[in-house]
């Protein structure tokens, strides 16, 4: 990713991604399945940079997401955590699936 200026924020199982100087977030699939790299959409960018803030312990990169809309509430599945509970074993859960690692959902018109 060094053509395209970009530093790694998630690499591993999954697809690998990848923080631009200009806030962008690209995606790479390469190793997971076949594809070429593409710019990330809103729930794969507050997906991949909550696993930023969690393995590289950078919170500021929560700084770069854009802000919450007024038309929203908390996700009542996780509380507005972005995680779901721990396992049984203790394990670090997953990201929410229901406001994809957001903490709130957009209110419907």
């Amino acid at each position: 990713m060094q053509s395209k200026d970009a530093v790694p924020i998630f690499e591993g199982f999954g697809p690998n991604a990848y923080l631009t100087r200009s806030g962008r977030v690209l995606m790479d699939p390469h190793g997971y399945c076949e594809g070429p790299i593409y710019e990330a959409n809103e729930d794969e960018v507050h997906i991949y940079m909550n696993f930023g803030v969690r393995l590289l312990k950078m919170p500021e990169l929560l700084d770069i997401l854009p802000p919450r809309p007024e038309k929203s509430e908390t996700c009542r599945e996780c509380q507005g955590r972005k995680w779901r509970p721990p396992d049984e074993q203790g394990r670090e859960g997953l990201w929410c699936r229901k406001c994809t690692a957001k903490g709130w959902v957009r209110l419907k018109d």
